[in-house]
């Protein structure tokens, strides 16, 4: 059930860094608006991220891949770090 509302309105992470902040708001605001325990909201985004996620994704830890305030974490401060990398 959570997984259909998800899917059916969730936006997919776009590949440019300035899509990252778009895409956690609006997981967060269906995961409110539709209850999903906290269980399952890293493994609902799964499908949803871009694809530099995914690789980072391959190199987490599996407990913290499958917490979302942890995976959240790790996303921005990669995409933190490739934006510093750039702006240096």
């Amino acid at each position: 059930m959570f997984g259909d509302a998800i899917r059916a309105s969730a936006i997919r992470m776009g590949p440019d860094i300035m899509d990252i902040i778009p895409f956690f708001k609006n997981v967060e605001n269906l995961f409110k608006v539709h209850a999903v325990p906290c269980d399952l909201q890293a493994v609902l985004i799964l499908p949803f991220l871009g694809d530099k996620a995914k690789i980072l994704l391959t190199q987490l830890d599996p407990t913290m891949a499958a917490d979302y305030g942890q995976l959240k974490d790790a996303i921005l401060r990669e995409f933190h770090s490739a934006c510093n990398g750039v702006a240096s």
